[in-house]
């Protein structure tokens, strides 16, 4: 993830277009980050959920996150 958004070689090619500097990312590519970023956040919200003692919080999270994945 760290060469789509810094440096490297993903992120140099990423940010050439015929035209200039910009970016030019694929949709799908766009996409599968966003769904990456919301697996990441979701479990992070879980574990907050779980550390503050709130199950019930942390159950209602995981059920609308798989209810995300299924749409």
């Amino acid at each position: 993830m760290c060469a789509y958004t810094h440096t490297g070689g993903l992120h140099v090619q990423r940010w050439n277009t015929a035209d200039g500097i910009e970016a030019n990312y694929t949709r799908e590519e766009v996409l599968k980050v966003l769904k990456f970023a919301e697996i990441i956040a979701s479990f992070a919200a879980v574990g907050v959920a779980r550390l503050a003692g709130d199950e019930n919080l942390a159950v209602r999270i995981l059920v609308a996150f798989k209810r995300q994945v299924q749409a």
